[in-house]
């Protein structure tokens, strides 16, 4: 963010209390000294040299507009360099002003005509947010920039995807294991991708196995400008012996980055250690045992895994734990103004976002990454990944307890138990208890609720581990790039489990 207090005087109490004799609550008609034009320097920021002086409603409104994080009325006086006083009363006006009201500041009750006043009702709102005040688009247009700021996001598609939507295109109607026998890839992920695209769709199910079928849509003919799938050139030029049933991937193009090198620039190891990895046949492409060394690959494409662990070719997605301190919330913007994570991740020279939540007074493990895939994977209950939670409890808990958190508890929100507990130590003082409870569900506060309705309110709770990630000794405030290997494993559980998922997708029809 930008320090405005550098385009002019700071606004000290000193410098504050001399301006409140100034003339004019807009300042426009403050008295210059008769050699005024013949000055170089700017008296203050709403100086300007050779125009004439800037108004003070429009100059905040300006600064309101481009800010990132609500501003402060200390802030904004020491940007314009004029008095408290003047700015609340000039903010009060544009609040008025975009609430279609007089300038009284009175809202408007109507929301489309004009006023006898000649104010319209805004899209936008000046609201005071976390002790300071910034714009925001009014409730009732929130569905409208949805759509289009969806609608406006970058079109380009990976090579994955291209080569995905391009069977799709050749071989509609065709099912998701289809696509990959193909390509040799997973490809789950990507035809959620096109899905929420509009460039494809479900068009049918296979009769015997009862397998969802995708087509493309009119959108891609749109965006192709052509009228009709039979404009699609033909591909048996392009292929080995002109056939029709092939699809020309990656892996057979020359381009191309070479295997070891791909390996080598993920950190893997040297690249001539590399080599000995393909050679023994300890690295896999797709799924499958490489041996030769002048294998090429798509690193954005193609999935690449050394002694069963998952290698992350993608030098983009970055992946990183935080110990969250007690007291912040599990959130990039806080709009009521709490400590919030960007704290942690400001000084990161890429943007993050968590995954999953931990309450403000809950601590430990959490994630961050740019790794969206990831992300769903992590934190939707339906993959299963483990997080275990130590907490300290009010009252002295039973083996028929810890046995009833197993069973299942009912919960306003529906039934959960814990996929494993047990009571690690009885505390001295004889009024709480150590318990550690690992479960896989994501619900909100649910280990806090879950030992409430058992009769042992939670005191403190800490997440100890999050699927393969354990929290160690990495203290409280800190955050850290994971290791390669930690990475690995993460990405093993993701490609392990669309991998279950597009299995599970495609047979559940004909197995029901």
């Amino acid at each position: 963010m930008t320090d405005w207090r550098a385009w002019g005087p700071i606004m000290t109490s000193e410098g504050l209390e001399g301006a409140e004799g100034l003339e004019g609550v807009d300042g426009l008609d403050r008295p210059r000294p008769a050699d005024a034009a013949e000055e170089v320097s700017v008296a203050t920021p709403l100086d300007v040299p050779g125009q004439p002086r800037l108004d003070l409603d429009r100059a905040i409104e300006a600064l309101l507009f481009i800010a990132d994080e609500p501003q402060s009325l200390v802030h904004l006086a020491a940007a314009v360099a004029r008095p408290i006083a003047e700015v609340r009363a000039a903010i009060a006006r544009l609040k008025g002003d975009y609430d279609g009201g007089a300038a009284s500041g009175e809202p408007r009750t109507d929301a489309g005509e004009r006023a006898d006043a000649g104010g319209i009702r805004r899209a936008f709102e000046l609201r005071e947010v976390g002790g300071g005040w910034r714009f925001y688009a009014r409730a009732e247009y929130d569905a409208l920039i949805t759509s289009a700021v969806l609608a406006q996001t970058s079109t380009r598609l990976s090579q994955a995807a291209l080569e995905t939507l391009a069977v799709i295109a050749y071989k509609q109607p065709i099912s998701r294991s289809g696509v990959a026998s193909i390509r040799a890839v997973n490809v789950d992920s990507v035809v959620r991708t096109l899905l929420g695209r509009g460039l494809v769709t479900e068009v049918d199910t296979d009769e015997e196995t009862g397998a969802i079928l995708y087509g493309t849509t009119d959108l891609l003919l749109t965006n192709l400008g052509i009228s009709s799938l039979d404009e699609l050139p033909p591909i048996s030029p392009l292929l080995d012996g002109g056939q029709e049933d092939s699809i020309v991937t990656s892996s057979d193009l020359p381009q191309g980055t070479r295997l070891q090198k791909a390996l080598a620039a993920a950190g893997v190891a040297s690249r001539r250690v590399a080599e000995d990895l393909i050679v023994a046949g300890r690295v896999e492409v797709n799924g499958v045992v490489v041996t030769e060394l002048g294998r090429r690959i798509d690193p954005l494409a193609d999935l690449v895994s050394v002694d069963g662990t998952a290698v992350q070719l993608d030098q983009e997605k970055r992946y990183y734990m935080l110990n969250k301190p007690r007291g912040v919330v599990s959130t990039m913007r806080d709009e009521q103004g709490r400590p919030d994570l960007r704290r942690f991740t400001d000084p990161l020279d890429v943007r993050v976002f968590n995954v999953g939540r931990l309450d403000g007074d809950t601590t430990g493990l959490l994630v961050l990454t740019n790794d969206g895939d990831l992300a769903h994977v992590l934190s939707h209950p339906s993959f299963g990944v483990e997080k275990t939670y130590i907490a300290k409890v009010g009252g002295r808990m039973t083996p028929q307890t810890l046995q009833q958190l197993k069973r299942g508890v009912d919960l306003e929100d529906g039934p959960i138990r814990a996929d494993r507990a047990k009571i690690l130590q009885a505390a001295g003082d004889q009024r709480h208890t150590m318990v550690e409870v690992t479960l896989h569900s994501g619900r909100n506060r649910i280990v806090r609720r879950m030992l409430d309705a058992v009769g042992h309110p939670v005191v403190e709770l800490v997440r100890r581990q999050f699927g393969p990630l354990h929290l160690g000794t990495l203290r409280s405030g800190e955050l850290r790039e994971l290791e390669r290997d930690e990475v690995g494993k993460l990405l093993t559980i993701v490609r392990d489990a669309e991998a279950r998922r597009s299995t599970d997708a495609d047979g559940k029809k004909g197995n029901a």
